[in-house]
């Protein structure tokens, strides 16, 4: 037993070093905050090449899946320290959606919902840092919203899921009206 009381002892100094850790990234991200010119907060380009570069560490005995979990919530628990954003979806979002929604970006997030396409795109064009979420689109069904609608000022940013094994396929897209940048 006194072998694990000084692993859980050693456990306890790492807990605490990490916890410092996240509050100096904490510090530097809002920094970055009020820096920042524009309100993209949301930038699942930066994200994705964080998690690109620390999947990719050699020393690294955790897995992808695991890793993408720990930072998704580093990840907005930090956009929400910049300002947070509002995520747009329709009435009309299936249950699975509402759900893929709350696995990428946590149940901490608010979740707007609008009756129509054209209140949607209205509300992320007219609000500081806000995303709309929709049907990944198709060539059926409600994926042919591409198709009836002009969704000028804005672009596709990202797709959820957003880490997928090569079987799977894109659910949802992500549409903001600020264009990517790396």
């Amino acid at each position: 037993m006194n072998k694990i009381n000084k692993l859980r002892t050693e456990i306890d100094k790492i807990d605490t070093e990490i916890l410092k850790l996240l509050n100096k990234r904490s510090k530097v991200v809002y920094y970055i905050g009020k820096a920042k010119k524009s309100k993209n907060l949301f930038r699942p380009e930066r994200q994705a090449n964080i998690l690109k570069k620390l999947f990719s560490l050699k020393f690294n005995k955790i897995s992808p899946e695991i890793i993408f979990s720990y930072w998704r919530s580093i990840f907005f628990s930090q956009i929400n320290i910049q300002g947070g954003i509002d995520v747009i979806v329709l009435k009309s979002a299936k249950k699975k959606e509402i759900f893929c929604i709350y696995d990428y970006f946590s149940h901490e997030v608010d979740i707007i919902k609008c009756n129509s396409v054209q209140s949607a795109y209205k509300k992320i064009i007219s609000t500081g840092n806000s995303i709309l979420i929709m049907p990944y689109p198709t060539s059926k069904g409600e994926g042919l919203w591409w198709t009836k609608y002009k969704f000028s000022s804005t672009c596709i940013i990202a797709t959820l899921p957003f880490l997928i094994n090569k079987k799977q396929k894109p659910i949802l897209v992500v549409i903001s009206k600020y264009m990517p940048s790396i």
